[in-house]
């Protein structure tokens, strides 16, 4: 088993936090016009961790009311709170063939 290690436990003081996750991915605050459209129209909602866009394991976007938006899909390193790893070409090949079967079917 592994040891508690609640914040409890070993309190910490810091004077910062860097994030070291990569690019701005909060579509909150996004730059690209056609996310924050997406978002103040209330079409695509956030993920749950603030990471990218919310989408359900079709990768159809979810919509700010939670509904499933059946025909706008998202796909790539903005799915990352659904999927996490998903920024290495193996990952994205699987991501796109599984929505094309999807599609397809």
């Amino acid at each position: 088993t592994l040891p508690d290690v609640s914040p409890e436990m070993y309190p910490l003081s810091l004077r910062r936090i860097v994030n070291c996750t990569g690019p701005q991915s909060d579509i909150g605050r996004a730059a690209n016009p056609l996310i924050r459209t997406l978002v103040a129209s209330g079409r695509i909602r956030p993920d749950a961790c603030r990471i990218g866009i919310a989408v359900d394991a079709e990768c159809r976007t979810i919509a700010e009311t939670g509904a499933v938006n059946a025909r706008l899909l998202a796909i790539g390193p903005q799915t990352k709170g659904a999927w996490w790893e998903i920024v290495a070409v193996p990952d994205l090949r699987h991501q796109v063939r599984r929505v094309a079967e999807s599609l397809s079917a």
